[in-house]
């Protein structure tokens, strides 16, 4: 148990971490937690210009005690 909780802290530290260098003051992090089932996303949503922004830029589960990176929209890649 204290593995899963580590897990969730690491995972919410990343999320915040990548939430808080959003560029554009339009453009809205949203970090939604689901540890029940242990699913974890990061979402922006907002404008540019007339174009609607909306799309998860991280989505993480945790899978059999193991951390499972479903979608990685950053540049670096988070599993680098």
């Amino acid at each position: 148990m204290a593995k899963l909780d580590e897990y969730r802290q690491y995972i919410k530290d990343l999320l915040e971490q990548h939430a808080s260098i959003v560029w554009d003051n339009r453009i809205q992090a949203q970090i939604i937690y689901d540890t029940e089932h242990d699913h974890y996303q990061l979402v922006y949503v907002g404008w540019r210009d007339q174009d609607r922004i909306y799309g998860p830029v991280l989505h993480l589960d945790i899978i059999d005690d193991k951390i499972w990176i479903q979608q990685d929209g950053t540049e670096v890649g988070i599993a680098n």
